[in-house]
């Protein structure tokens, strides 16, 4: 299966999956805000997410644990969940805590009990990139040879697939596993103004998230694709999604359903609300005529699938091309404009099969 990201009939060509934008990372307050300002809201990077695990982990230290007793607990219960995400014995008495912030690149490093080394790689919306996690991770081995190393990447955005935080010995700790902690925090009665501005915030992101299941299809959000997509993987049980960069802006794109060919490929791309019948051809010369062809063959009997099948607005010459399109929106509705999943899911599937019964066809 080819999971390179895709791209529209303006090609651009993307070869590693990109963090978003500035524009976009503007528009992640654009989530549903509280009554009152929230500081997060205005600092919503990783840095100020890095200050904010640093300042909560040094709660855990036994110093602290009168200033603040349910800041204490929270910080303690957050280490244990970071240790047991690699499945190890959580010490029994957690009282010596150290928190380095940037430890030469390494975004966060807390040392428990001068045994344990928990190293953090934070992200928010960005991604791993150039090789960092195995850098990190054999630089913090040289340094701390007597210590258990329990590599976490700490993950409070979305992605499309975590294999390679896998393969480098990390476990992911996500923004779920984060609010599950903080939201224990509350039986806690905390009421410091960081702790709880920091937690309506990320809840506020995975309401956001949420969204696409309780909001109109035509009023989603940025967000709302992601935790649409998100839920596709989860039913067709395949398929990678991005932000995909064009000149027009960009869109988040859904792929899935490849199908080697003798010198081509072709799957399917969801652009948002669109449903695009793809061909990636890497000789030039043979594009136009390959491309051409894909939309002759998928032309010939659609409504065999219940599905109405157009040419798309214009043919590209690119490495990726569209050469079909649904004529409608994908998503099914209910009255009130709410998706229905499980219709979506029937039209996604007919859109599978129409592309597999033309998938053994010999390409000129």
């Amino acid at each position: 299966m080819n999971n390179s990201i895709d791209r529209t009939n303006n090609e651009v060509d993307i070869t590693a999956k990109l963090d978003r934008p500035a524009s976009e990372t503007e528009m992640t307050p654009m989530l549903e805000k509280s009554t009152l300002p929230n500081i997060f809201d205005f600092a919503p990077s990783e840095l100020s997410q890095d200050a904010f695990l640093c300042w909560l982990l040094s709660w855990a230290n036994a110093d602290y644990a009168d200033s603040d007793p349910g800041l204490h607990e929270c910080a303690l219960e957050l280490i244990r969940a970071l240790i047991k995400k690699h499945e190890v014995s959580v010490p029994d008495r957690i009282e010596k805590i150290e928190v380095f912030k940037q430890y030469f690149n390494i975004d966060v490093l807390c040392i428990v009990n001068d045994e344990i080394v928990i190293l953090i790689e934070d992200k928010t919306d960005s991604m791993q990139h150039s090789g960092q996690l195995a850098r990190y991770l054999k630089f913090a081995e040289s340094q701390f040879q007597s210590h258990r190393i329990l590599p976490i990447y700490f993950k409070t955005g979305d992605q499309s697939d975590y294999s390679e935080i896998a393969e480098n010995g990390y476990q992911v700790f996500s923004r779920q596993d984060f609010l599950q902690v903080l939201n224990s925090g509350l039986t806690g009665k905390i009421d410091n103004a960081i702790f709880q501005d920091y937690r309506k915030y990320l809840q506020s992101i995975s309401d956001a998230v949420d969204s696409y299941a309780a909001q109109p299809i035509q009023d989603w959000g940025w967000t709302a694709w992601d935790g649409f997509f998100m839920e596709l993987q989860k039913e067709l049980g395949t398929g990678d999604w991005d932000y995909v960069n064009n000149v027009r802006g960009g869109f988040k794109g859904f792929w899935w359903n490849w199908q080697p060919q003798e010198n081509c490929e072709i799957h399917i791309q969801l652009e948002e609300s669109k449903l695009c019948f793809k061909v990636e051809v890497s000789d030039p010369e043979n594009r136009s005529s390959v491309r051409n062809f894909w939309h002759e063959e998928i032309m010939k009997n659609p409504e065999k699938y219940d599905l109405e099948v157009i040419k798309p607005a214009r043919f590209g010459s690119g490495k990726f091309m569209t050469f079909a399109v649904l004529k409608s929106d994908y998503r099914d509705a209910d009255d009130q404009g709410v998706l229905n999943l499980d219709t979506t899911i029937k039209t996604l599937r007919k859109a599978e099969m129409l592309l597999n019964s033309i998938s053994g066809t010999a390409t000129k």
